[in-house]
């Protein structure tokens, strides 16, 4: 059983709805709250929000529904080689949650030659040091969105690193699929957070292909998720 949706988007982002059509779906659900988690502003073509304050507006936002807990957070992007994001400190200290990962093509003021390099050479090490160094200097990260799609990455020192730091790795049901990595063969430490990457109200919650691997992965690894 799904207990909440932290990964969700709205129309601030490339979403379809607004943040109360999802926390109404979610309510109907069963969900016992709902995340709205947009893309931070680095990405371009209206697949972001246009500026970090609008994730503070979605706080004020949230507050106003009281008929299930809204959270409000952010999907932010891994701008270098570096591990910096594209949302301010300032803004994440605010937020509910946060989740790091990446995303390509950044719009054109972000965009960092060494890290598209290493993207389209494939270079695993660099890319798993970037995610790493992201989450050594942005204490506040939940946990690493859709790990391994598109991006590779090292995946088991990761997982090593995210268990040591009690951040969880994404299991997200839009871009999850058997073979891109097996989340029993991870550190028996790491913990996962299971999500729907709903673009769409309809889609909050929507989990079901995920089931066939939450039956094999104890309760006490799913922070989101329990077994009926």
């Amino acid at each position: 059983m799904l207990i909440g949706d932290y990964h969700t988007h709205t129309l601030k982002n490339h979403g379809k709805g607004t943040i109360l059509d999802n926390a109404k779906i979610a309510y109907k659900k069963g969900l016992s709250f709902v995340g709205i988690c947009d893309h931070g502003p680095a990405l371009p073509f209206g697949l972001a929000v246009k500026r970090e304050e609008i994730f503070l507006d979605s706080l004020r936002e949230a507050k106003n529904i009281d008929f299930i807990q809204v959270l409000v957070g952010v999907e932010a992007n891994i701008l270098d080689l570096q591990g910096n994001l594209d949302v301010s400190n300032n803004v994440l200290s605010q937020l509910d949650f946060v989740a790091v990962g990446f995303h390509y093509p950044l719009n054109y003021r972000n965009i960092n030659w060494e890290l598209l390099k290493a993207i389209y050479t494939g270079k695993t090490e660099k890319l798993t040091d970037a995610l790493i160094l992201a989450l050594e200097k942005h204490s506040r990260v939940h946990f690493v969105t859709h790990p391994m799609y598109r991006f590779p990455l090292e995946i088991e020192r990761l997982a090593e690193i995210c268990a040591t730091m009690g951040v969880a790795l994404e299991l997200n049901a839009k871009h999850f699929h058997k073979g891109l990595f097996d989340p029993l063969k991870l550190d028996k430490r790491v913990q996962f957070v299971v999500n729907s990457d709903a673009h769409t109200p309809f889609d909050v919650g929507e989990i079901s292909n995920l089931l066939p691997v939450l039956d094999k992965i104890p309760d006490n690894r799913l922070l989101n998720y329990r077994h009926s």
